[in-house]
């Protein structure tokens, strides 16, 4: 991504490139009375707004393969952050000027960017338990339903080594007690040995 600030003159080559970007977004609003030329023109005109998404955009991460979210969504999180309110198009025009990847689709005002809010998880080593684990996405059984879990968060001990650090997780993000059963299950399973009890004073 670019970073120097975006001026007048970048938005404007954004917006004639993107003849459907507005303040409202992608595309025209459904509401009775709304006028897309001027929504367009306020656009053209709200550079400050365009600048504080661009520079919040460049403190998130590329998406690599996770869910992009949409334009509406990340202006949501953005103002969650503390940037302030910026209108869906601010956000996308922000978006095409610091070189985000965007995937627009027919009759939606709110096109999905290529960021995330956390950086990509490291992947998993070879033989470790996590790439075991994922080895078992795919099975209806525990094991996928809890490898799937495992895949879907952000902050799972994904180089991790012992039992503990998978089961610490587990009780810091108050998994029931089946996740945490079948974790117990799916280590005993991939180490051979069995797990640490719960105390991690004495093994079962």
């Amino acid at each position: 991504m670019t970073t120097d600030q975006p001026n007048h003159a970048d938005l404007a080559r954004v917006m004639d490139a993107h003849p459907l970007l507005c303040n409202f977004g992608y595309g025209k609003s459904p509401w009775a009375g709304w006028n897309y030329a001027a929504d367009r023109a306020a656009l053209a005109d709200n550079l400050d707004q365009v600048r504080t998404a661009y520079a919040w955009l460049h403190t998130l991460h590329p998406a690599v393969d996770r869910p992009w979210p949409t334009s509406y969504g990340l202006k949501h999180d953005g103002e969650y952050a503390g940037i302030g309110y910026v209108t869906n198009g601010a956000m996308i025009a922000a978006a095409y000027l610091a070189g985000v990847p965007v995937r627009a689709h027919p009759d939606d005002p709110n096109p999905e960017l290529g960021v995330a809010l956390t950086p990509p998880k490291t992947p998993a080593p070879v033989g470790s338990f996590t790439a075991w684990l994922a080895g078992h996405a795919d099975v209806n059984h525990p094991f996928g339903d809890l490898a799937r879990d495992a895949a879907d968060d952000d902050c799972w001990p994904t180089t991790g080594t012992d039992y503990r650090q998978f089961a610490d997780h587990l009780a810091e993000h108050t998994a029931y007690e089946p996740a945490r059963r079948t974790l117990r299950e799916a280590w005993e399973t991939y180490s051979g040995h069995p797990a640490p009890s719960d105390d991690g004073d004495e093994e079962l």
